[in-house]
């Protein structure tokens, strides 16, 4: 594990593992809440979800960074591996399809304005529970180091004006 000023950080592998449970499981339960259970979308915001980062582990492996800006982009490179490995190869052509682009373009700022519902929806759900989780990782591990290192302190006590609280 990696460590800094007496924190300890999991691996990435570790932390890329579990960032992938949780993001299939908040991705599961709101696709069953806004698609149903059985619907294709569902069935592509779960296998997307699963799939979504298995890029991170190559990336991570080739280039010993999480930064697409040094590397490759992650989307794509998860896409390209599971195109090049078969894993999706027994999947119907369409639904095949709406996985793959629901997986690349999870960590873009923007859905391309060609994509279509129900297509648009589930790349805009699965890009959601995947900020939804990386918020919760970094929040943690952050507040871990702040509140734990000699070096840095971090507080949010006093820092409203007591003003604005009055209003």
């Amino acid at each position: 594990s990696l460590s800094y000023a007496k924190v300890s950080f999991p691996s990435p592998f570790y932390l890329k593992k579990y960032h992938t449970l949780r993001v299939f499981s908040l991705a599961k339960k709101a696709s069953l809440e806004h698609f149903g259970t059985g619907s294709e979308e569902h069935i592509t915001v779960s296998l997307a979800a699963i799939y979504h980062d298995v890029g991170r582990f190559i990336q991570i492996s080739r280039y010993n960074t999480f930064d697409d800006r040094k590397s490759q982009n992650h989307g794509a490179l998860s896409v390209a591996t599971l195109k090049k490995k078969g894993f999706l190869k027994d999947l119907p052509e369409d639904l095949r399809r709406s996985i793959l682009a629901t997986i690349i373009t999870h960590n873009k700022h923007c859905i391309p304005t060609h994509y279509t519902n129900p297509l648009r929806s589930t790349c805009h759900m699965l890009r959601d529970c995947d900020k939804v989780d990386i918020l919760s990782v970094v929040t943690k591990y952050f507040n871990r180091f702040y509140r734990t290192s000699d070096y840095h302190s971090f507080s949010m006590e006093n820092t409203v004006n007591p003003e604005i609280l009055e209003d």
